[in-house]
């Protein structure tokens, strides 16, 4: 296998661009050869300890580099056009999320990566997550029972995005949580939202989903750029055990031995439990999800062929909250999501 270091170039090099920049240049199998972004300042910043690499705020320019490939960290209304454009010429993709704001866009992407033999990775960086990743196995091994219901939140002041709501900014991250712990496909979607900060361009600043799920299985999850103190949270309801995540303690999970099924029919137990003395803590074996994400899209571009699970969940992600922003629009309204897995097919 060729060893040599991947020359890779990354556009837009904001919060997240600036993160993806330090930890690129962490990895020894990574050459960074190009930064792209429309702020002369930022980038005369990077030219400081960067100096031997092409900056500009032309993304031709960016383009025309000798790079293989091309991480695209801008805000999400230009991933479609700016990762048609790399893969056009001839450069794999990594591109943050969302892929695309539509299924259609996402899907020509993926035909144009196939047609030209590139590697096109959509970011899903919780994926990557090693307590996602323990969650996942104690789901699908039952360690908790049957899975009865989901709950997520993530939210924060700020940061705001001018270009998408947050349903599209935070929400896709829950939805391709969901989309990767749980096997079964969703029912039926809700959605309500509403817009206070942002009321001229009427991009929702909180948004409220209900997601159902057969087996009557139940998730919810609540998003905003409005709360003053950041939660990102996940809960897993199932029937013998409860399973608690949050990032402010992301290396461990908690499980609580609560029963419902053997309680289920003694209500008076279950209101004198006491769920501290049922909790117990796993570590995790940490691996910094960014480290992890990158090196899978390396892989990628080594093989010169995208991850088809990875693009396949990202058109069922898209998917998902096109019908959700279908629901936004139409007060709430529960929508059926009919079809579901003939939908995501890239023909």
């Amino acid at each position: 296998m060729d060893l040599n270091p991947i020359k890779i170039g990354i556009i837009g090099c904001g919060y997240w661009g600036t993160k993806l920049i330090k930890k690129c240049s962490e990895l020894k199998t990574v050459q960074i050869i190009a930064l792209c972004d429309r702020d002369r300042n930022r980038l005369a910043d990077f030219g400081k300890h960067y100096s031997s690499v092409v900056l500009t705020d032309n993304p031709q320019e960016f383009l025309a580099a000798p790079t293989e490939a091309v991480i695209i960290a801008t805000p999400a209304s230009t991933h479609y056009a700016l990762a048609k454009a790399a893969l056009r010429a001839g450069k794999h993709a990594l591109v943050e999320k969302p892929l695309t704001c539509c299924l259609h866009e996402a899907k020509d992407l993926i035909s144009l990566a196939q047609k030209n033999c590139l590697a096109l990775k959509a970011s899903h960086i919780f994926h990557h997550n090693p307590a996602i990743a323990l969650i996942r196995e104690l789901v699908g091994a039952e360690k908790i029972g049957k899975v009865q219901y989901v709950d997520l939140v993530r939210s924060n002041l700020g940061k705001f995005r001018s270009d998408v709501s947050a349903l599209w900014d935070l929400a896709y991250h829950d939805i391709s949580i969901l989309n990767y712990l749980l096997p079964k496909k969703p029912l039926a979607i809700s959605a309500h939202g509403q817009s206070y900060v942002q009321k001229k361009s009427h991009l929702q600043d909180i948004v409220n989903l209900a997601v159902y799920f057969p087996e009557n299985i139940f998730s919810t999850i609540r998003v905003s750029w409005i709360d003053p103190v950041k939660t990102r949270s996940l809960m897993i309801v199932g029937s013998k055990k409860t399973v608690l995540y949050n990032s402010k303690d992301e290396r461990i999970i908690k499980t609580y031995d609560i029963n419902y099924e053997s309680l289920s029919c003694d209500i008076n137990s279950l209101n004198t439990l006491d769920s501290s003395q049922n909790c117990i803590l796993h570590s995790v074996d940490w691996v910094e999800p960014m480290q992890a994400e990158l090196q899978h899209f390396l892989n990628c571009v080594r093989k010169g062929k995208s991850d088809e699970a990875n693009l396949q969940s990202g058109l069922e992600i898209i998917s998902l909250i096109e019908i959700a922003q279908k629901s936004l629009s139409s007060n709430g309204l529960k929508l059926n999501v009919e079809n579901f897995s003939a939908s995501f097919t890239n023909k």
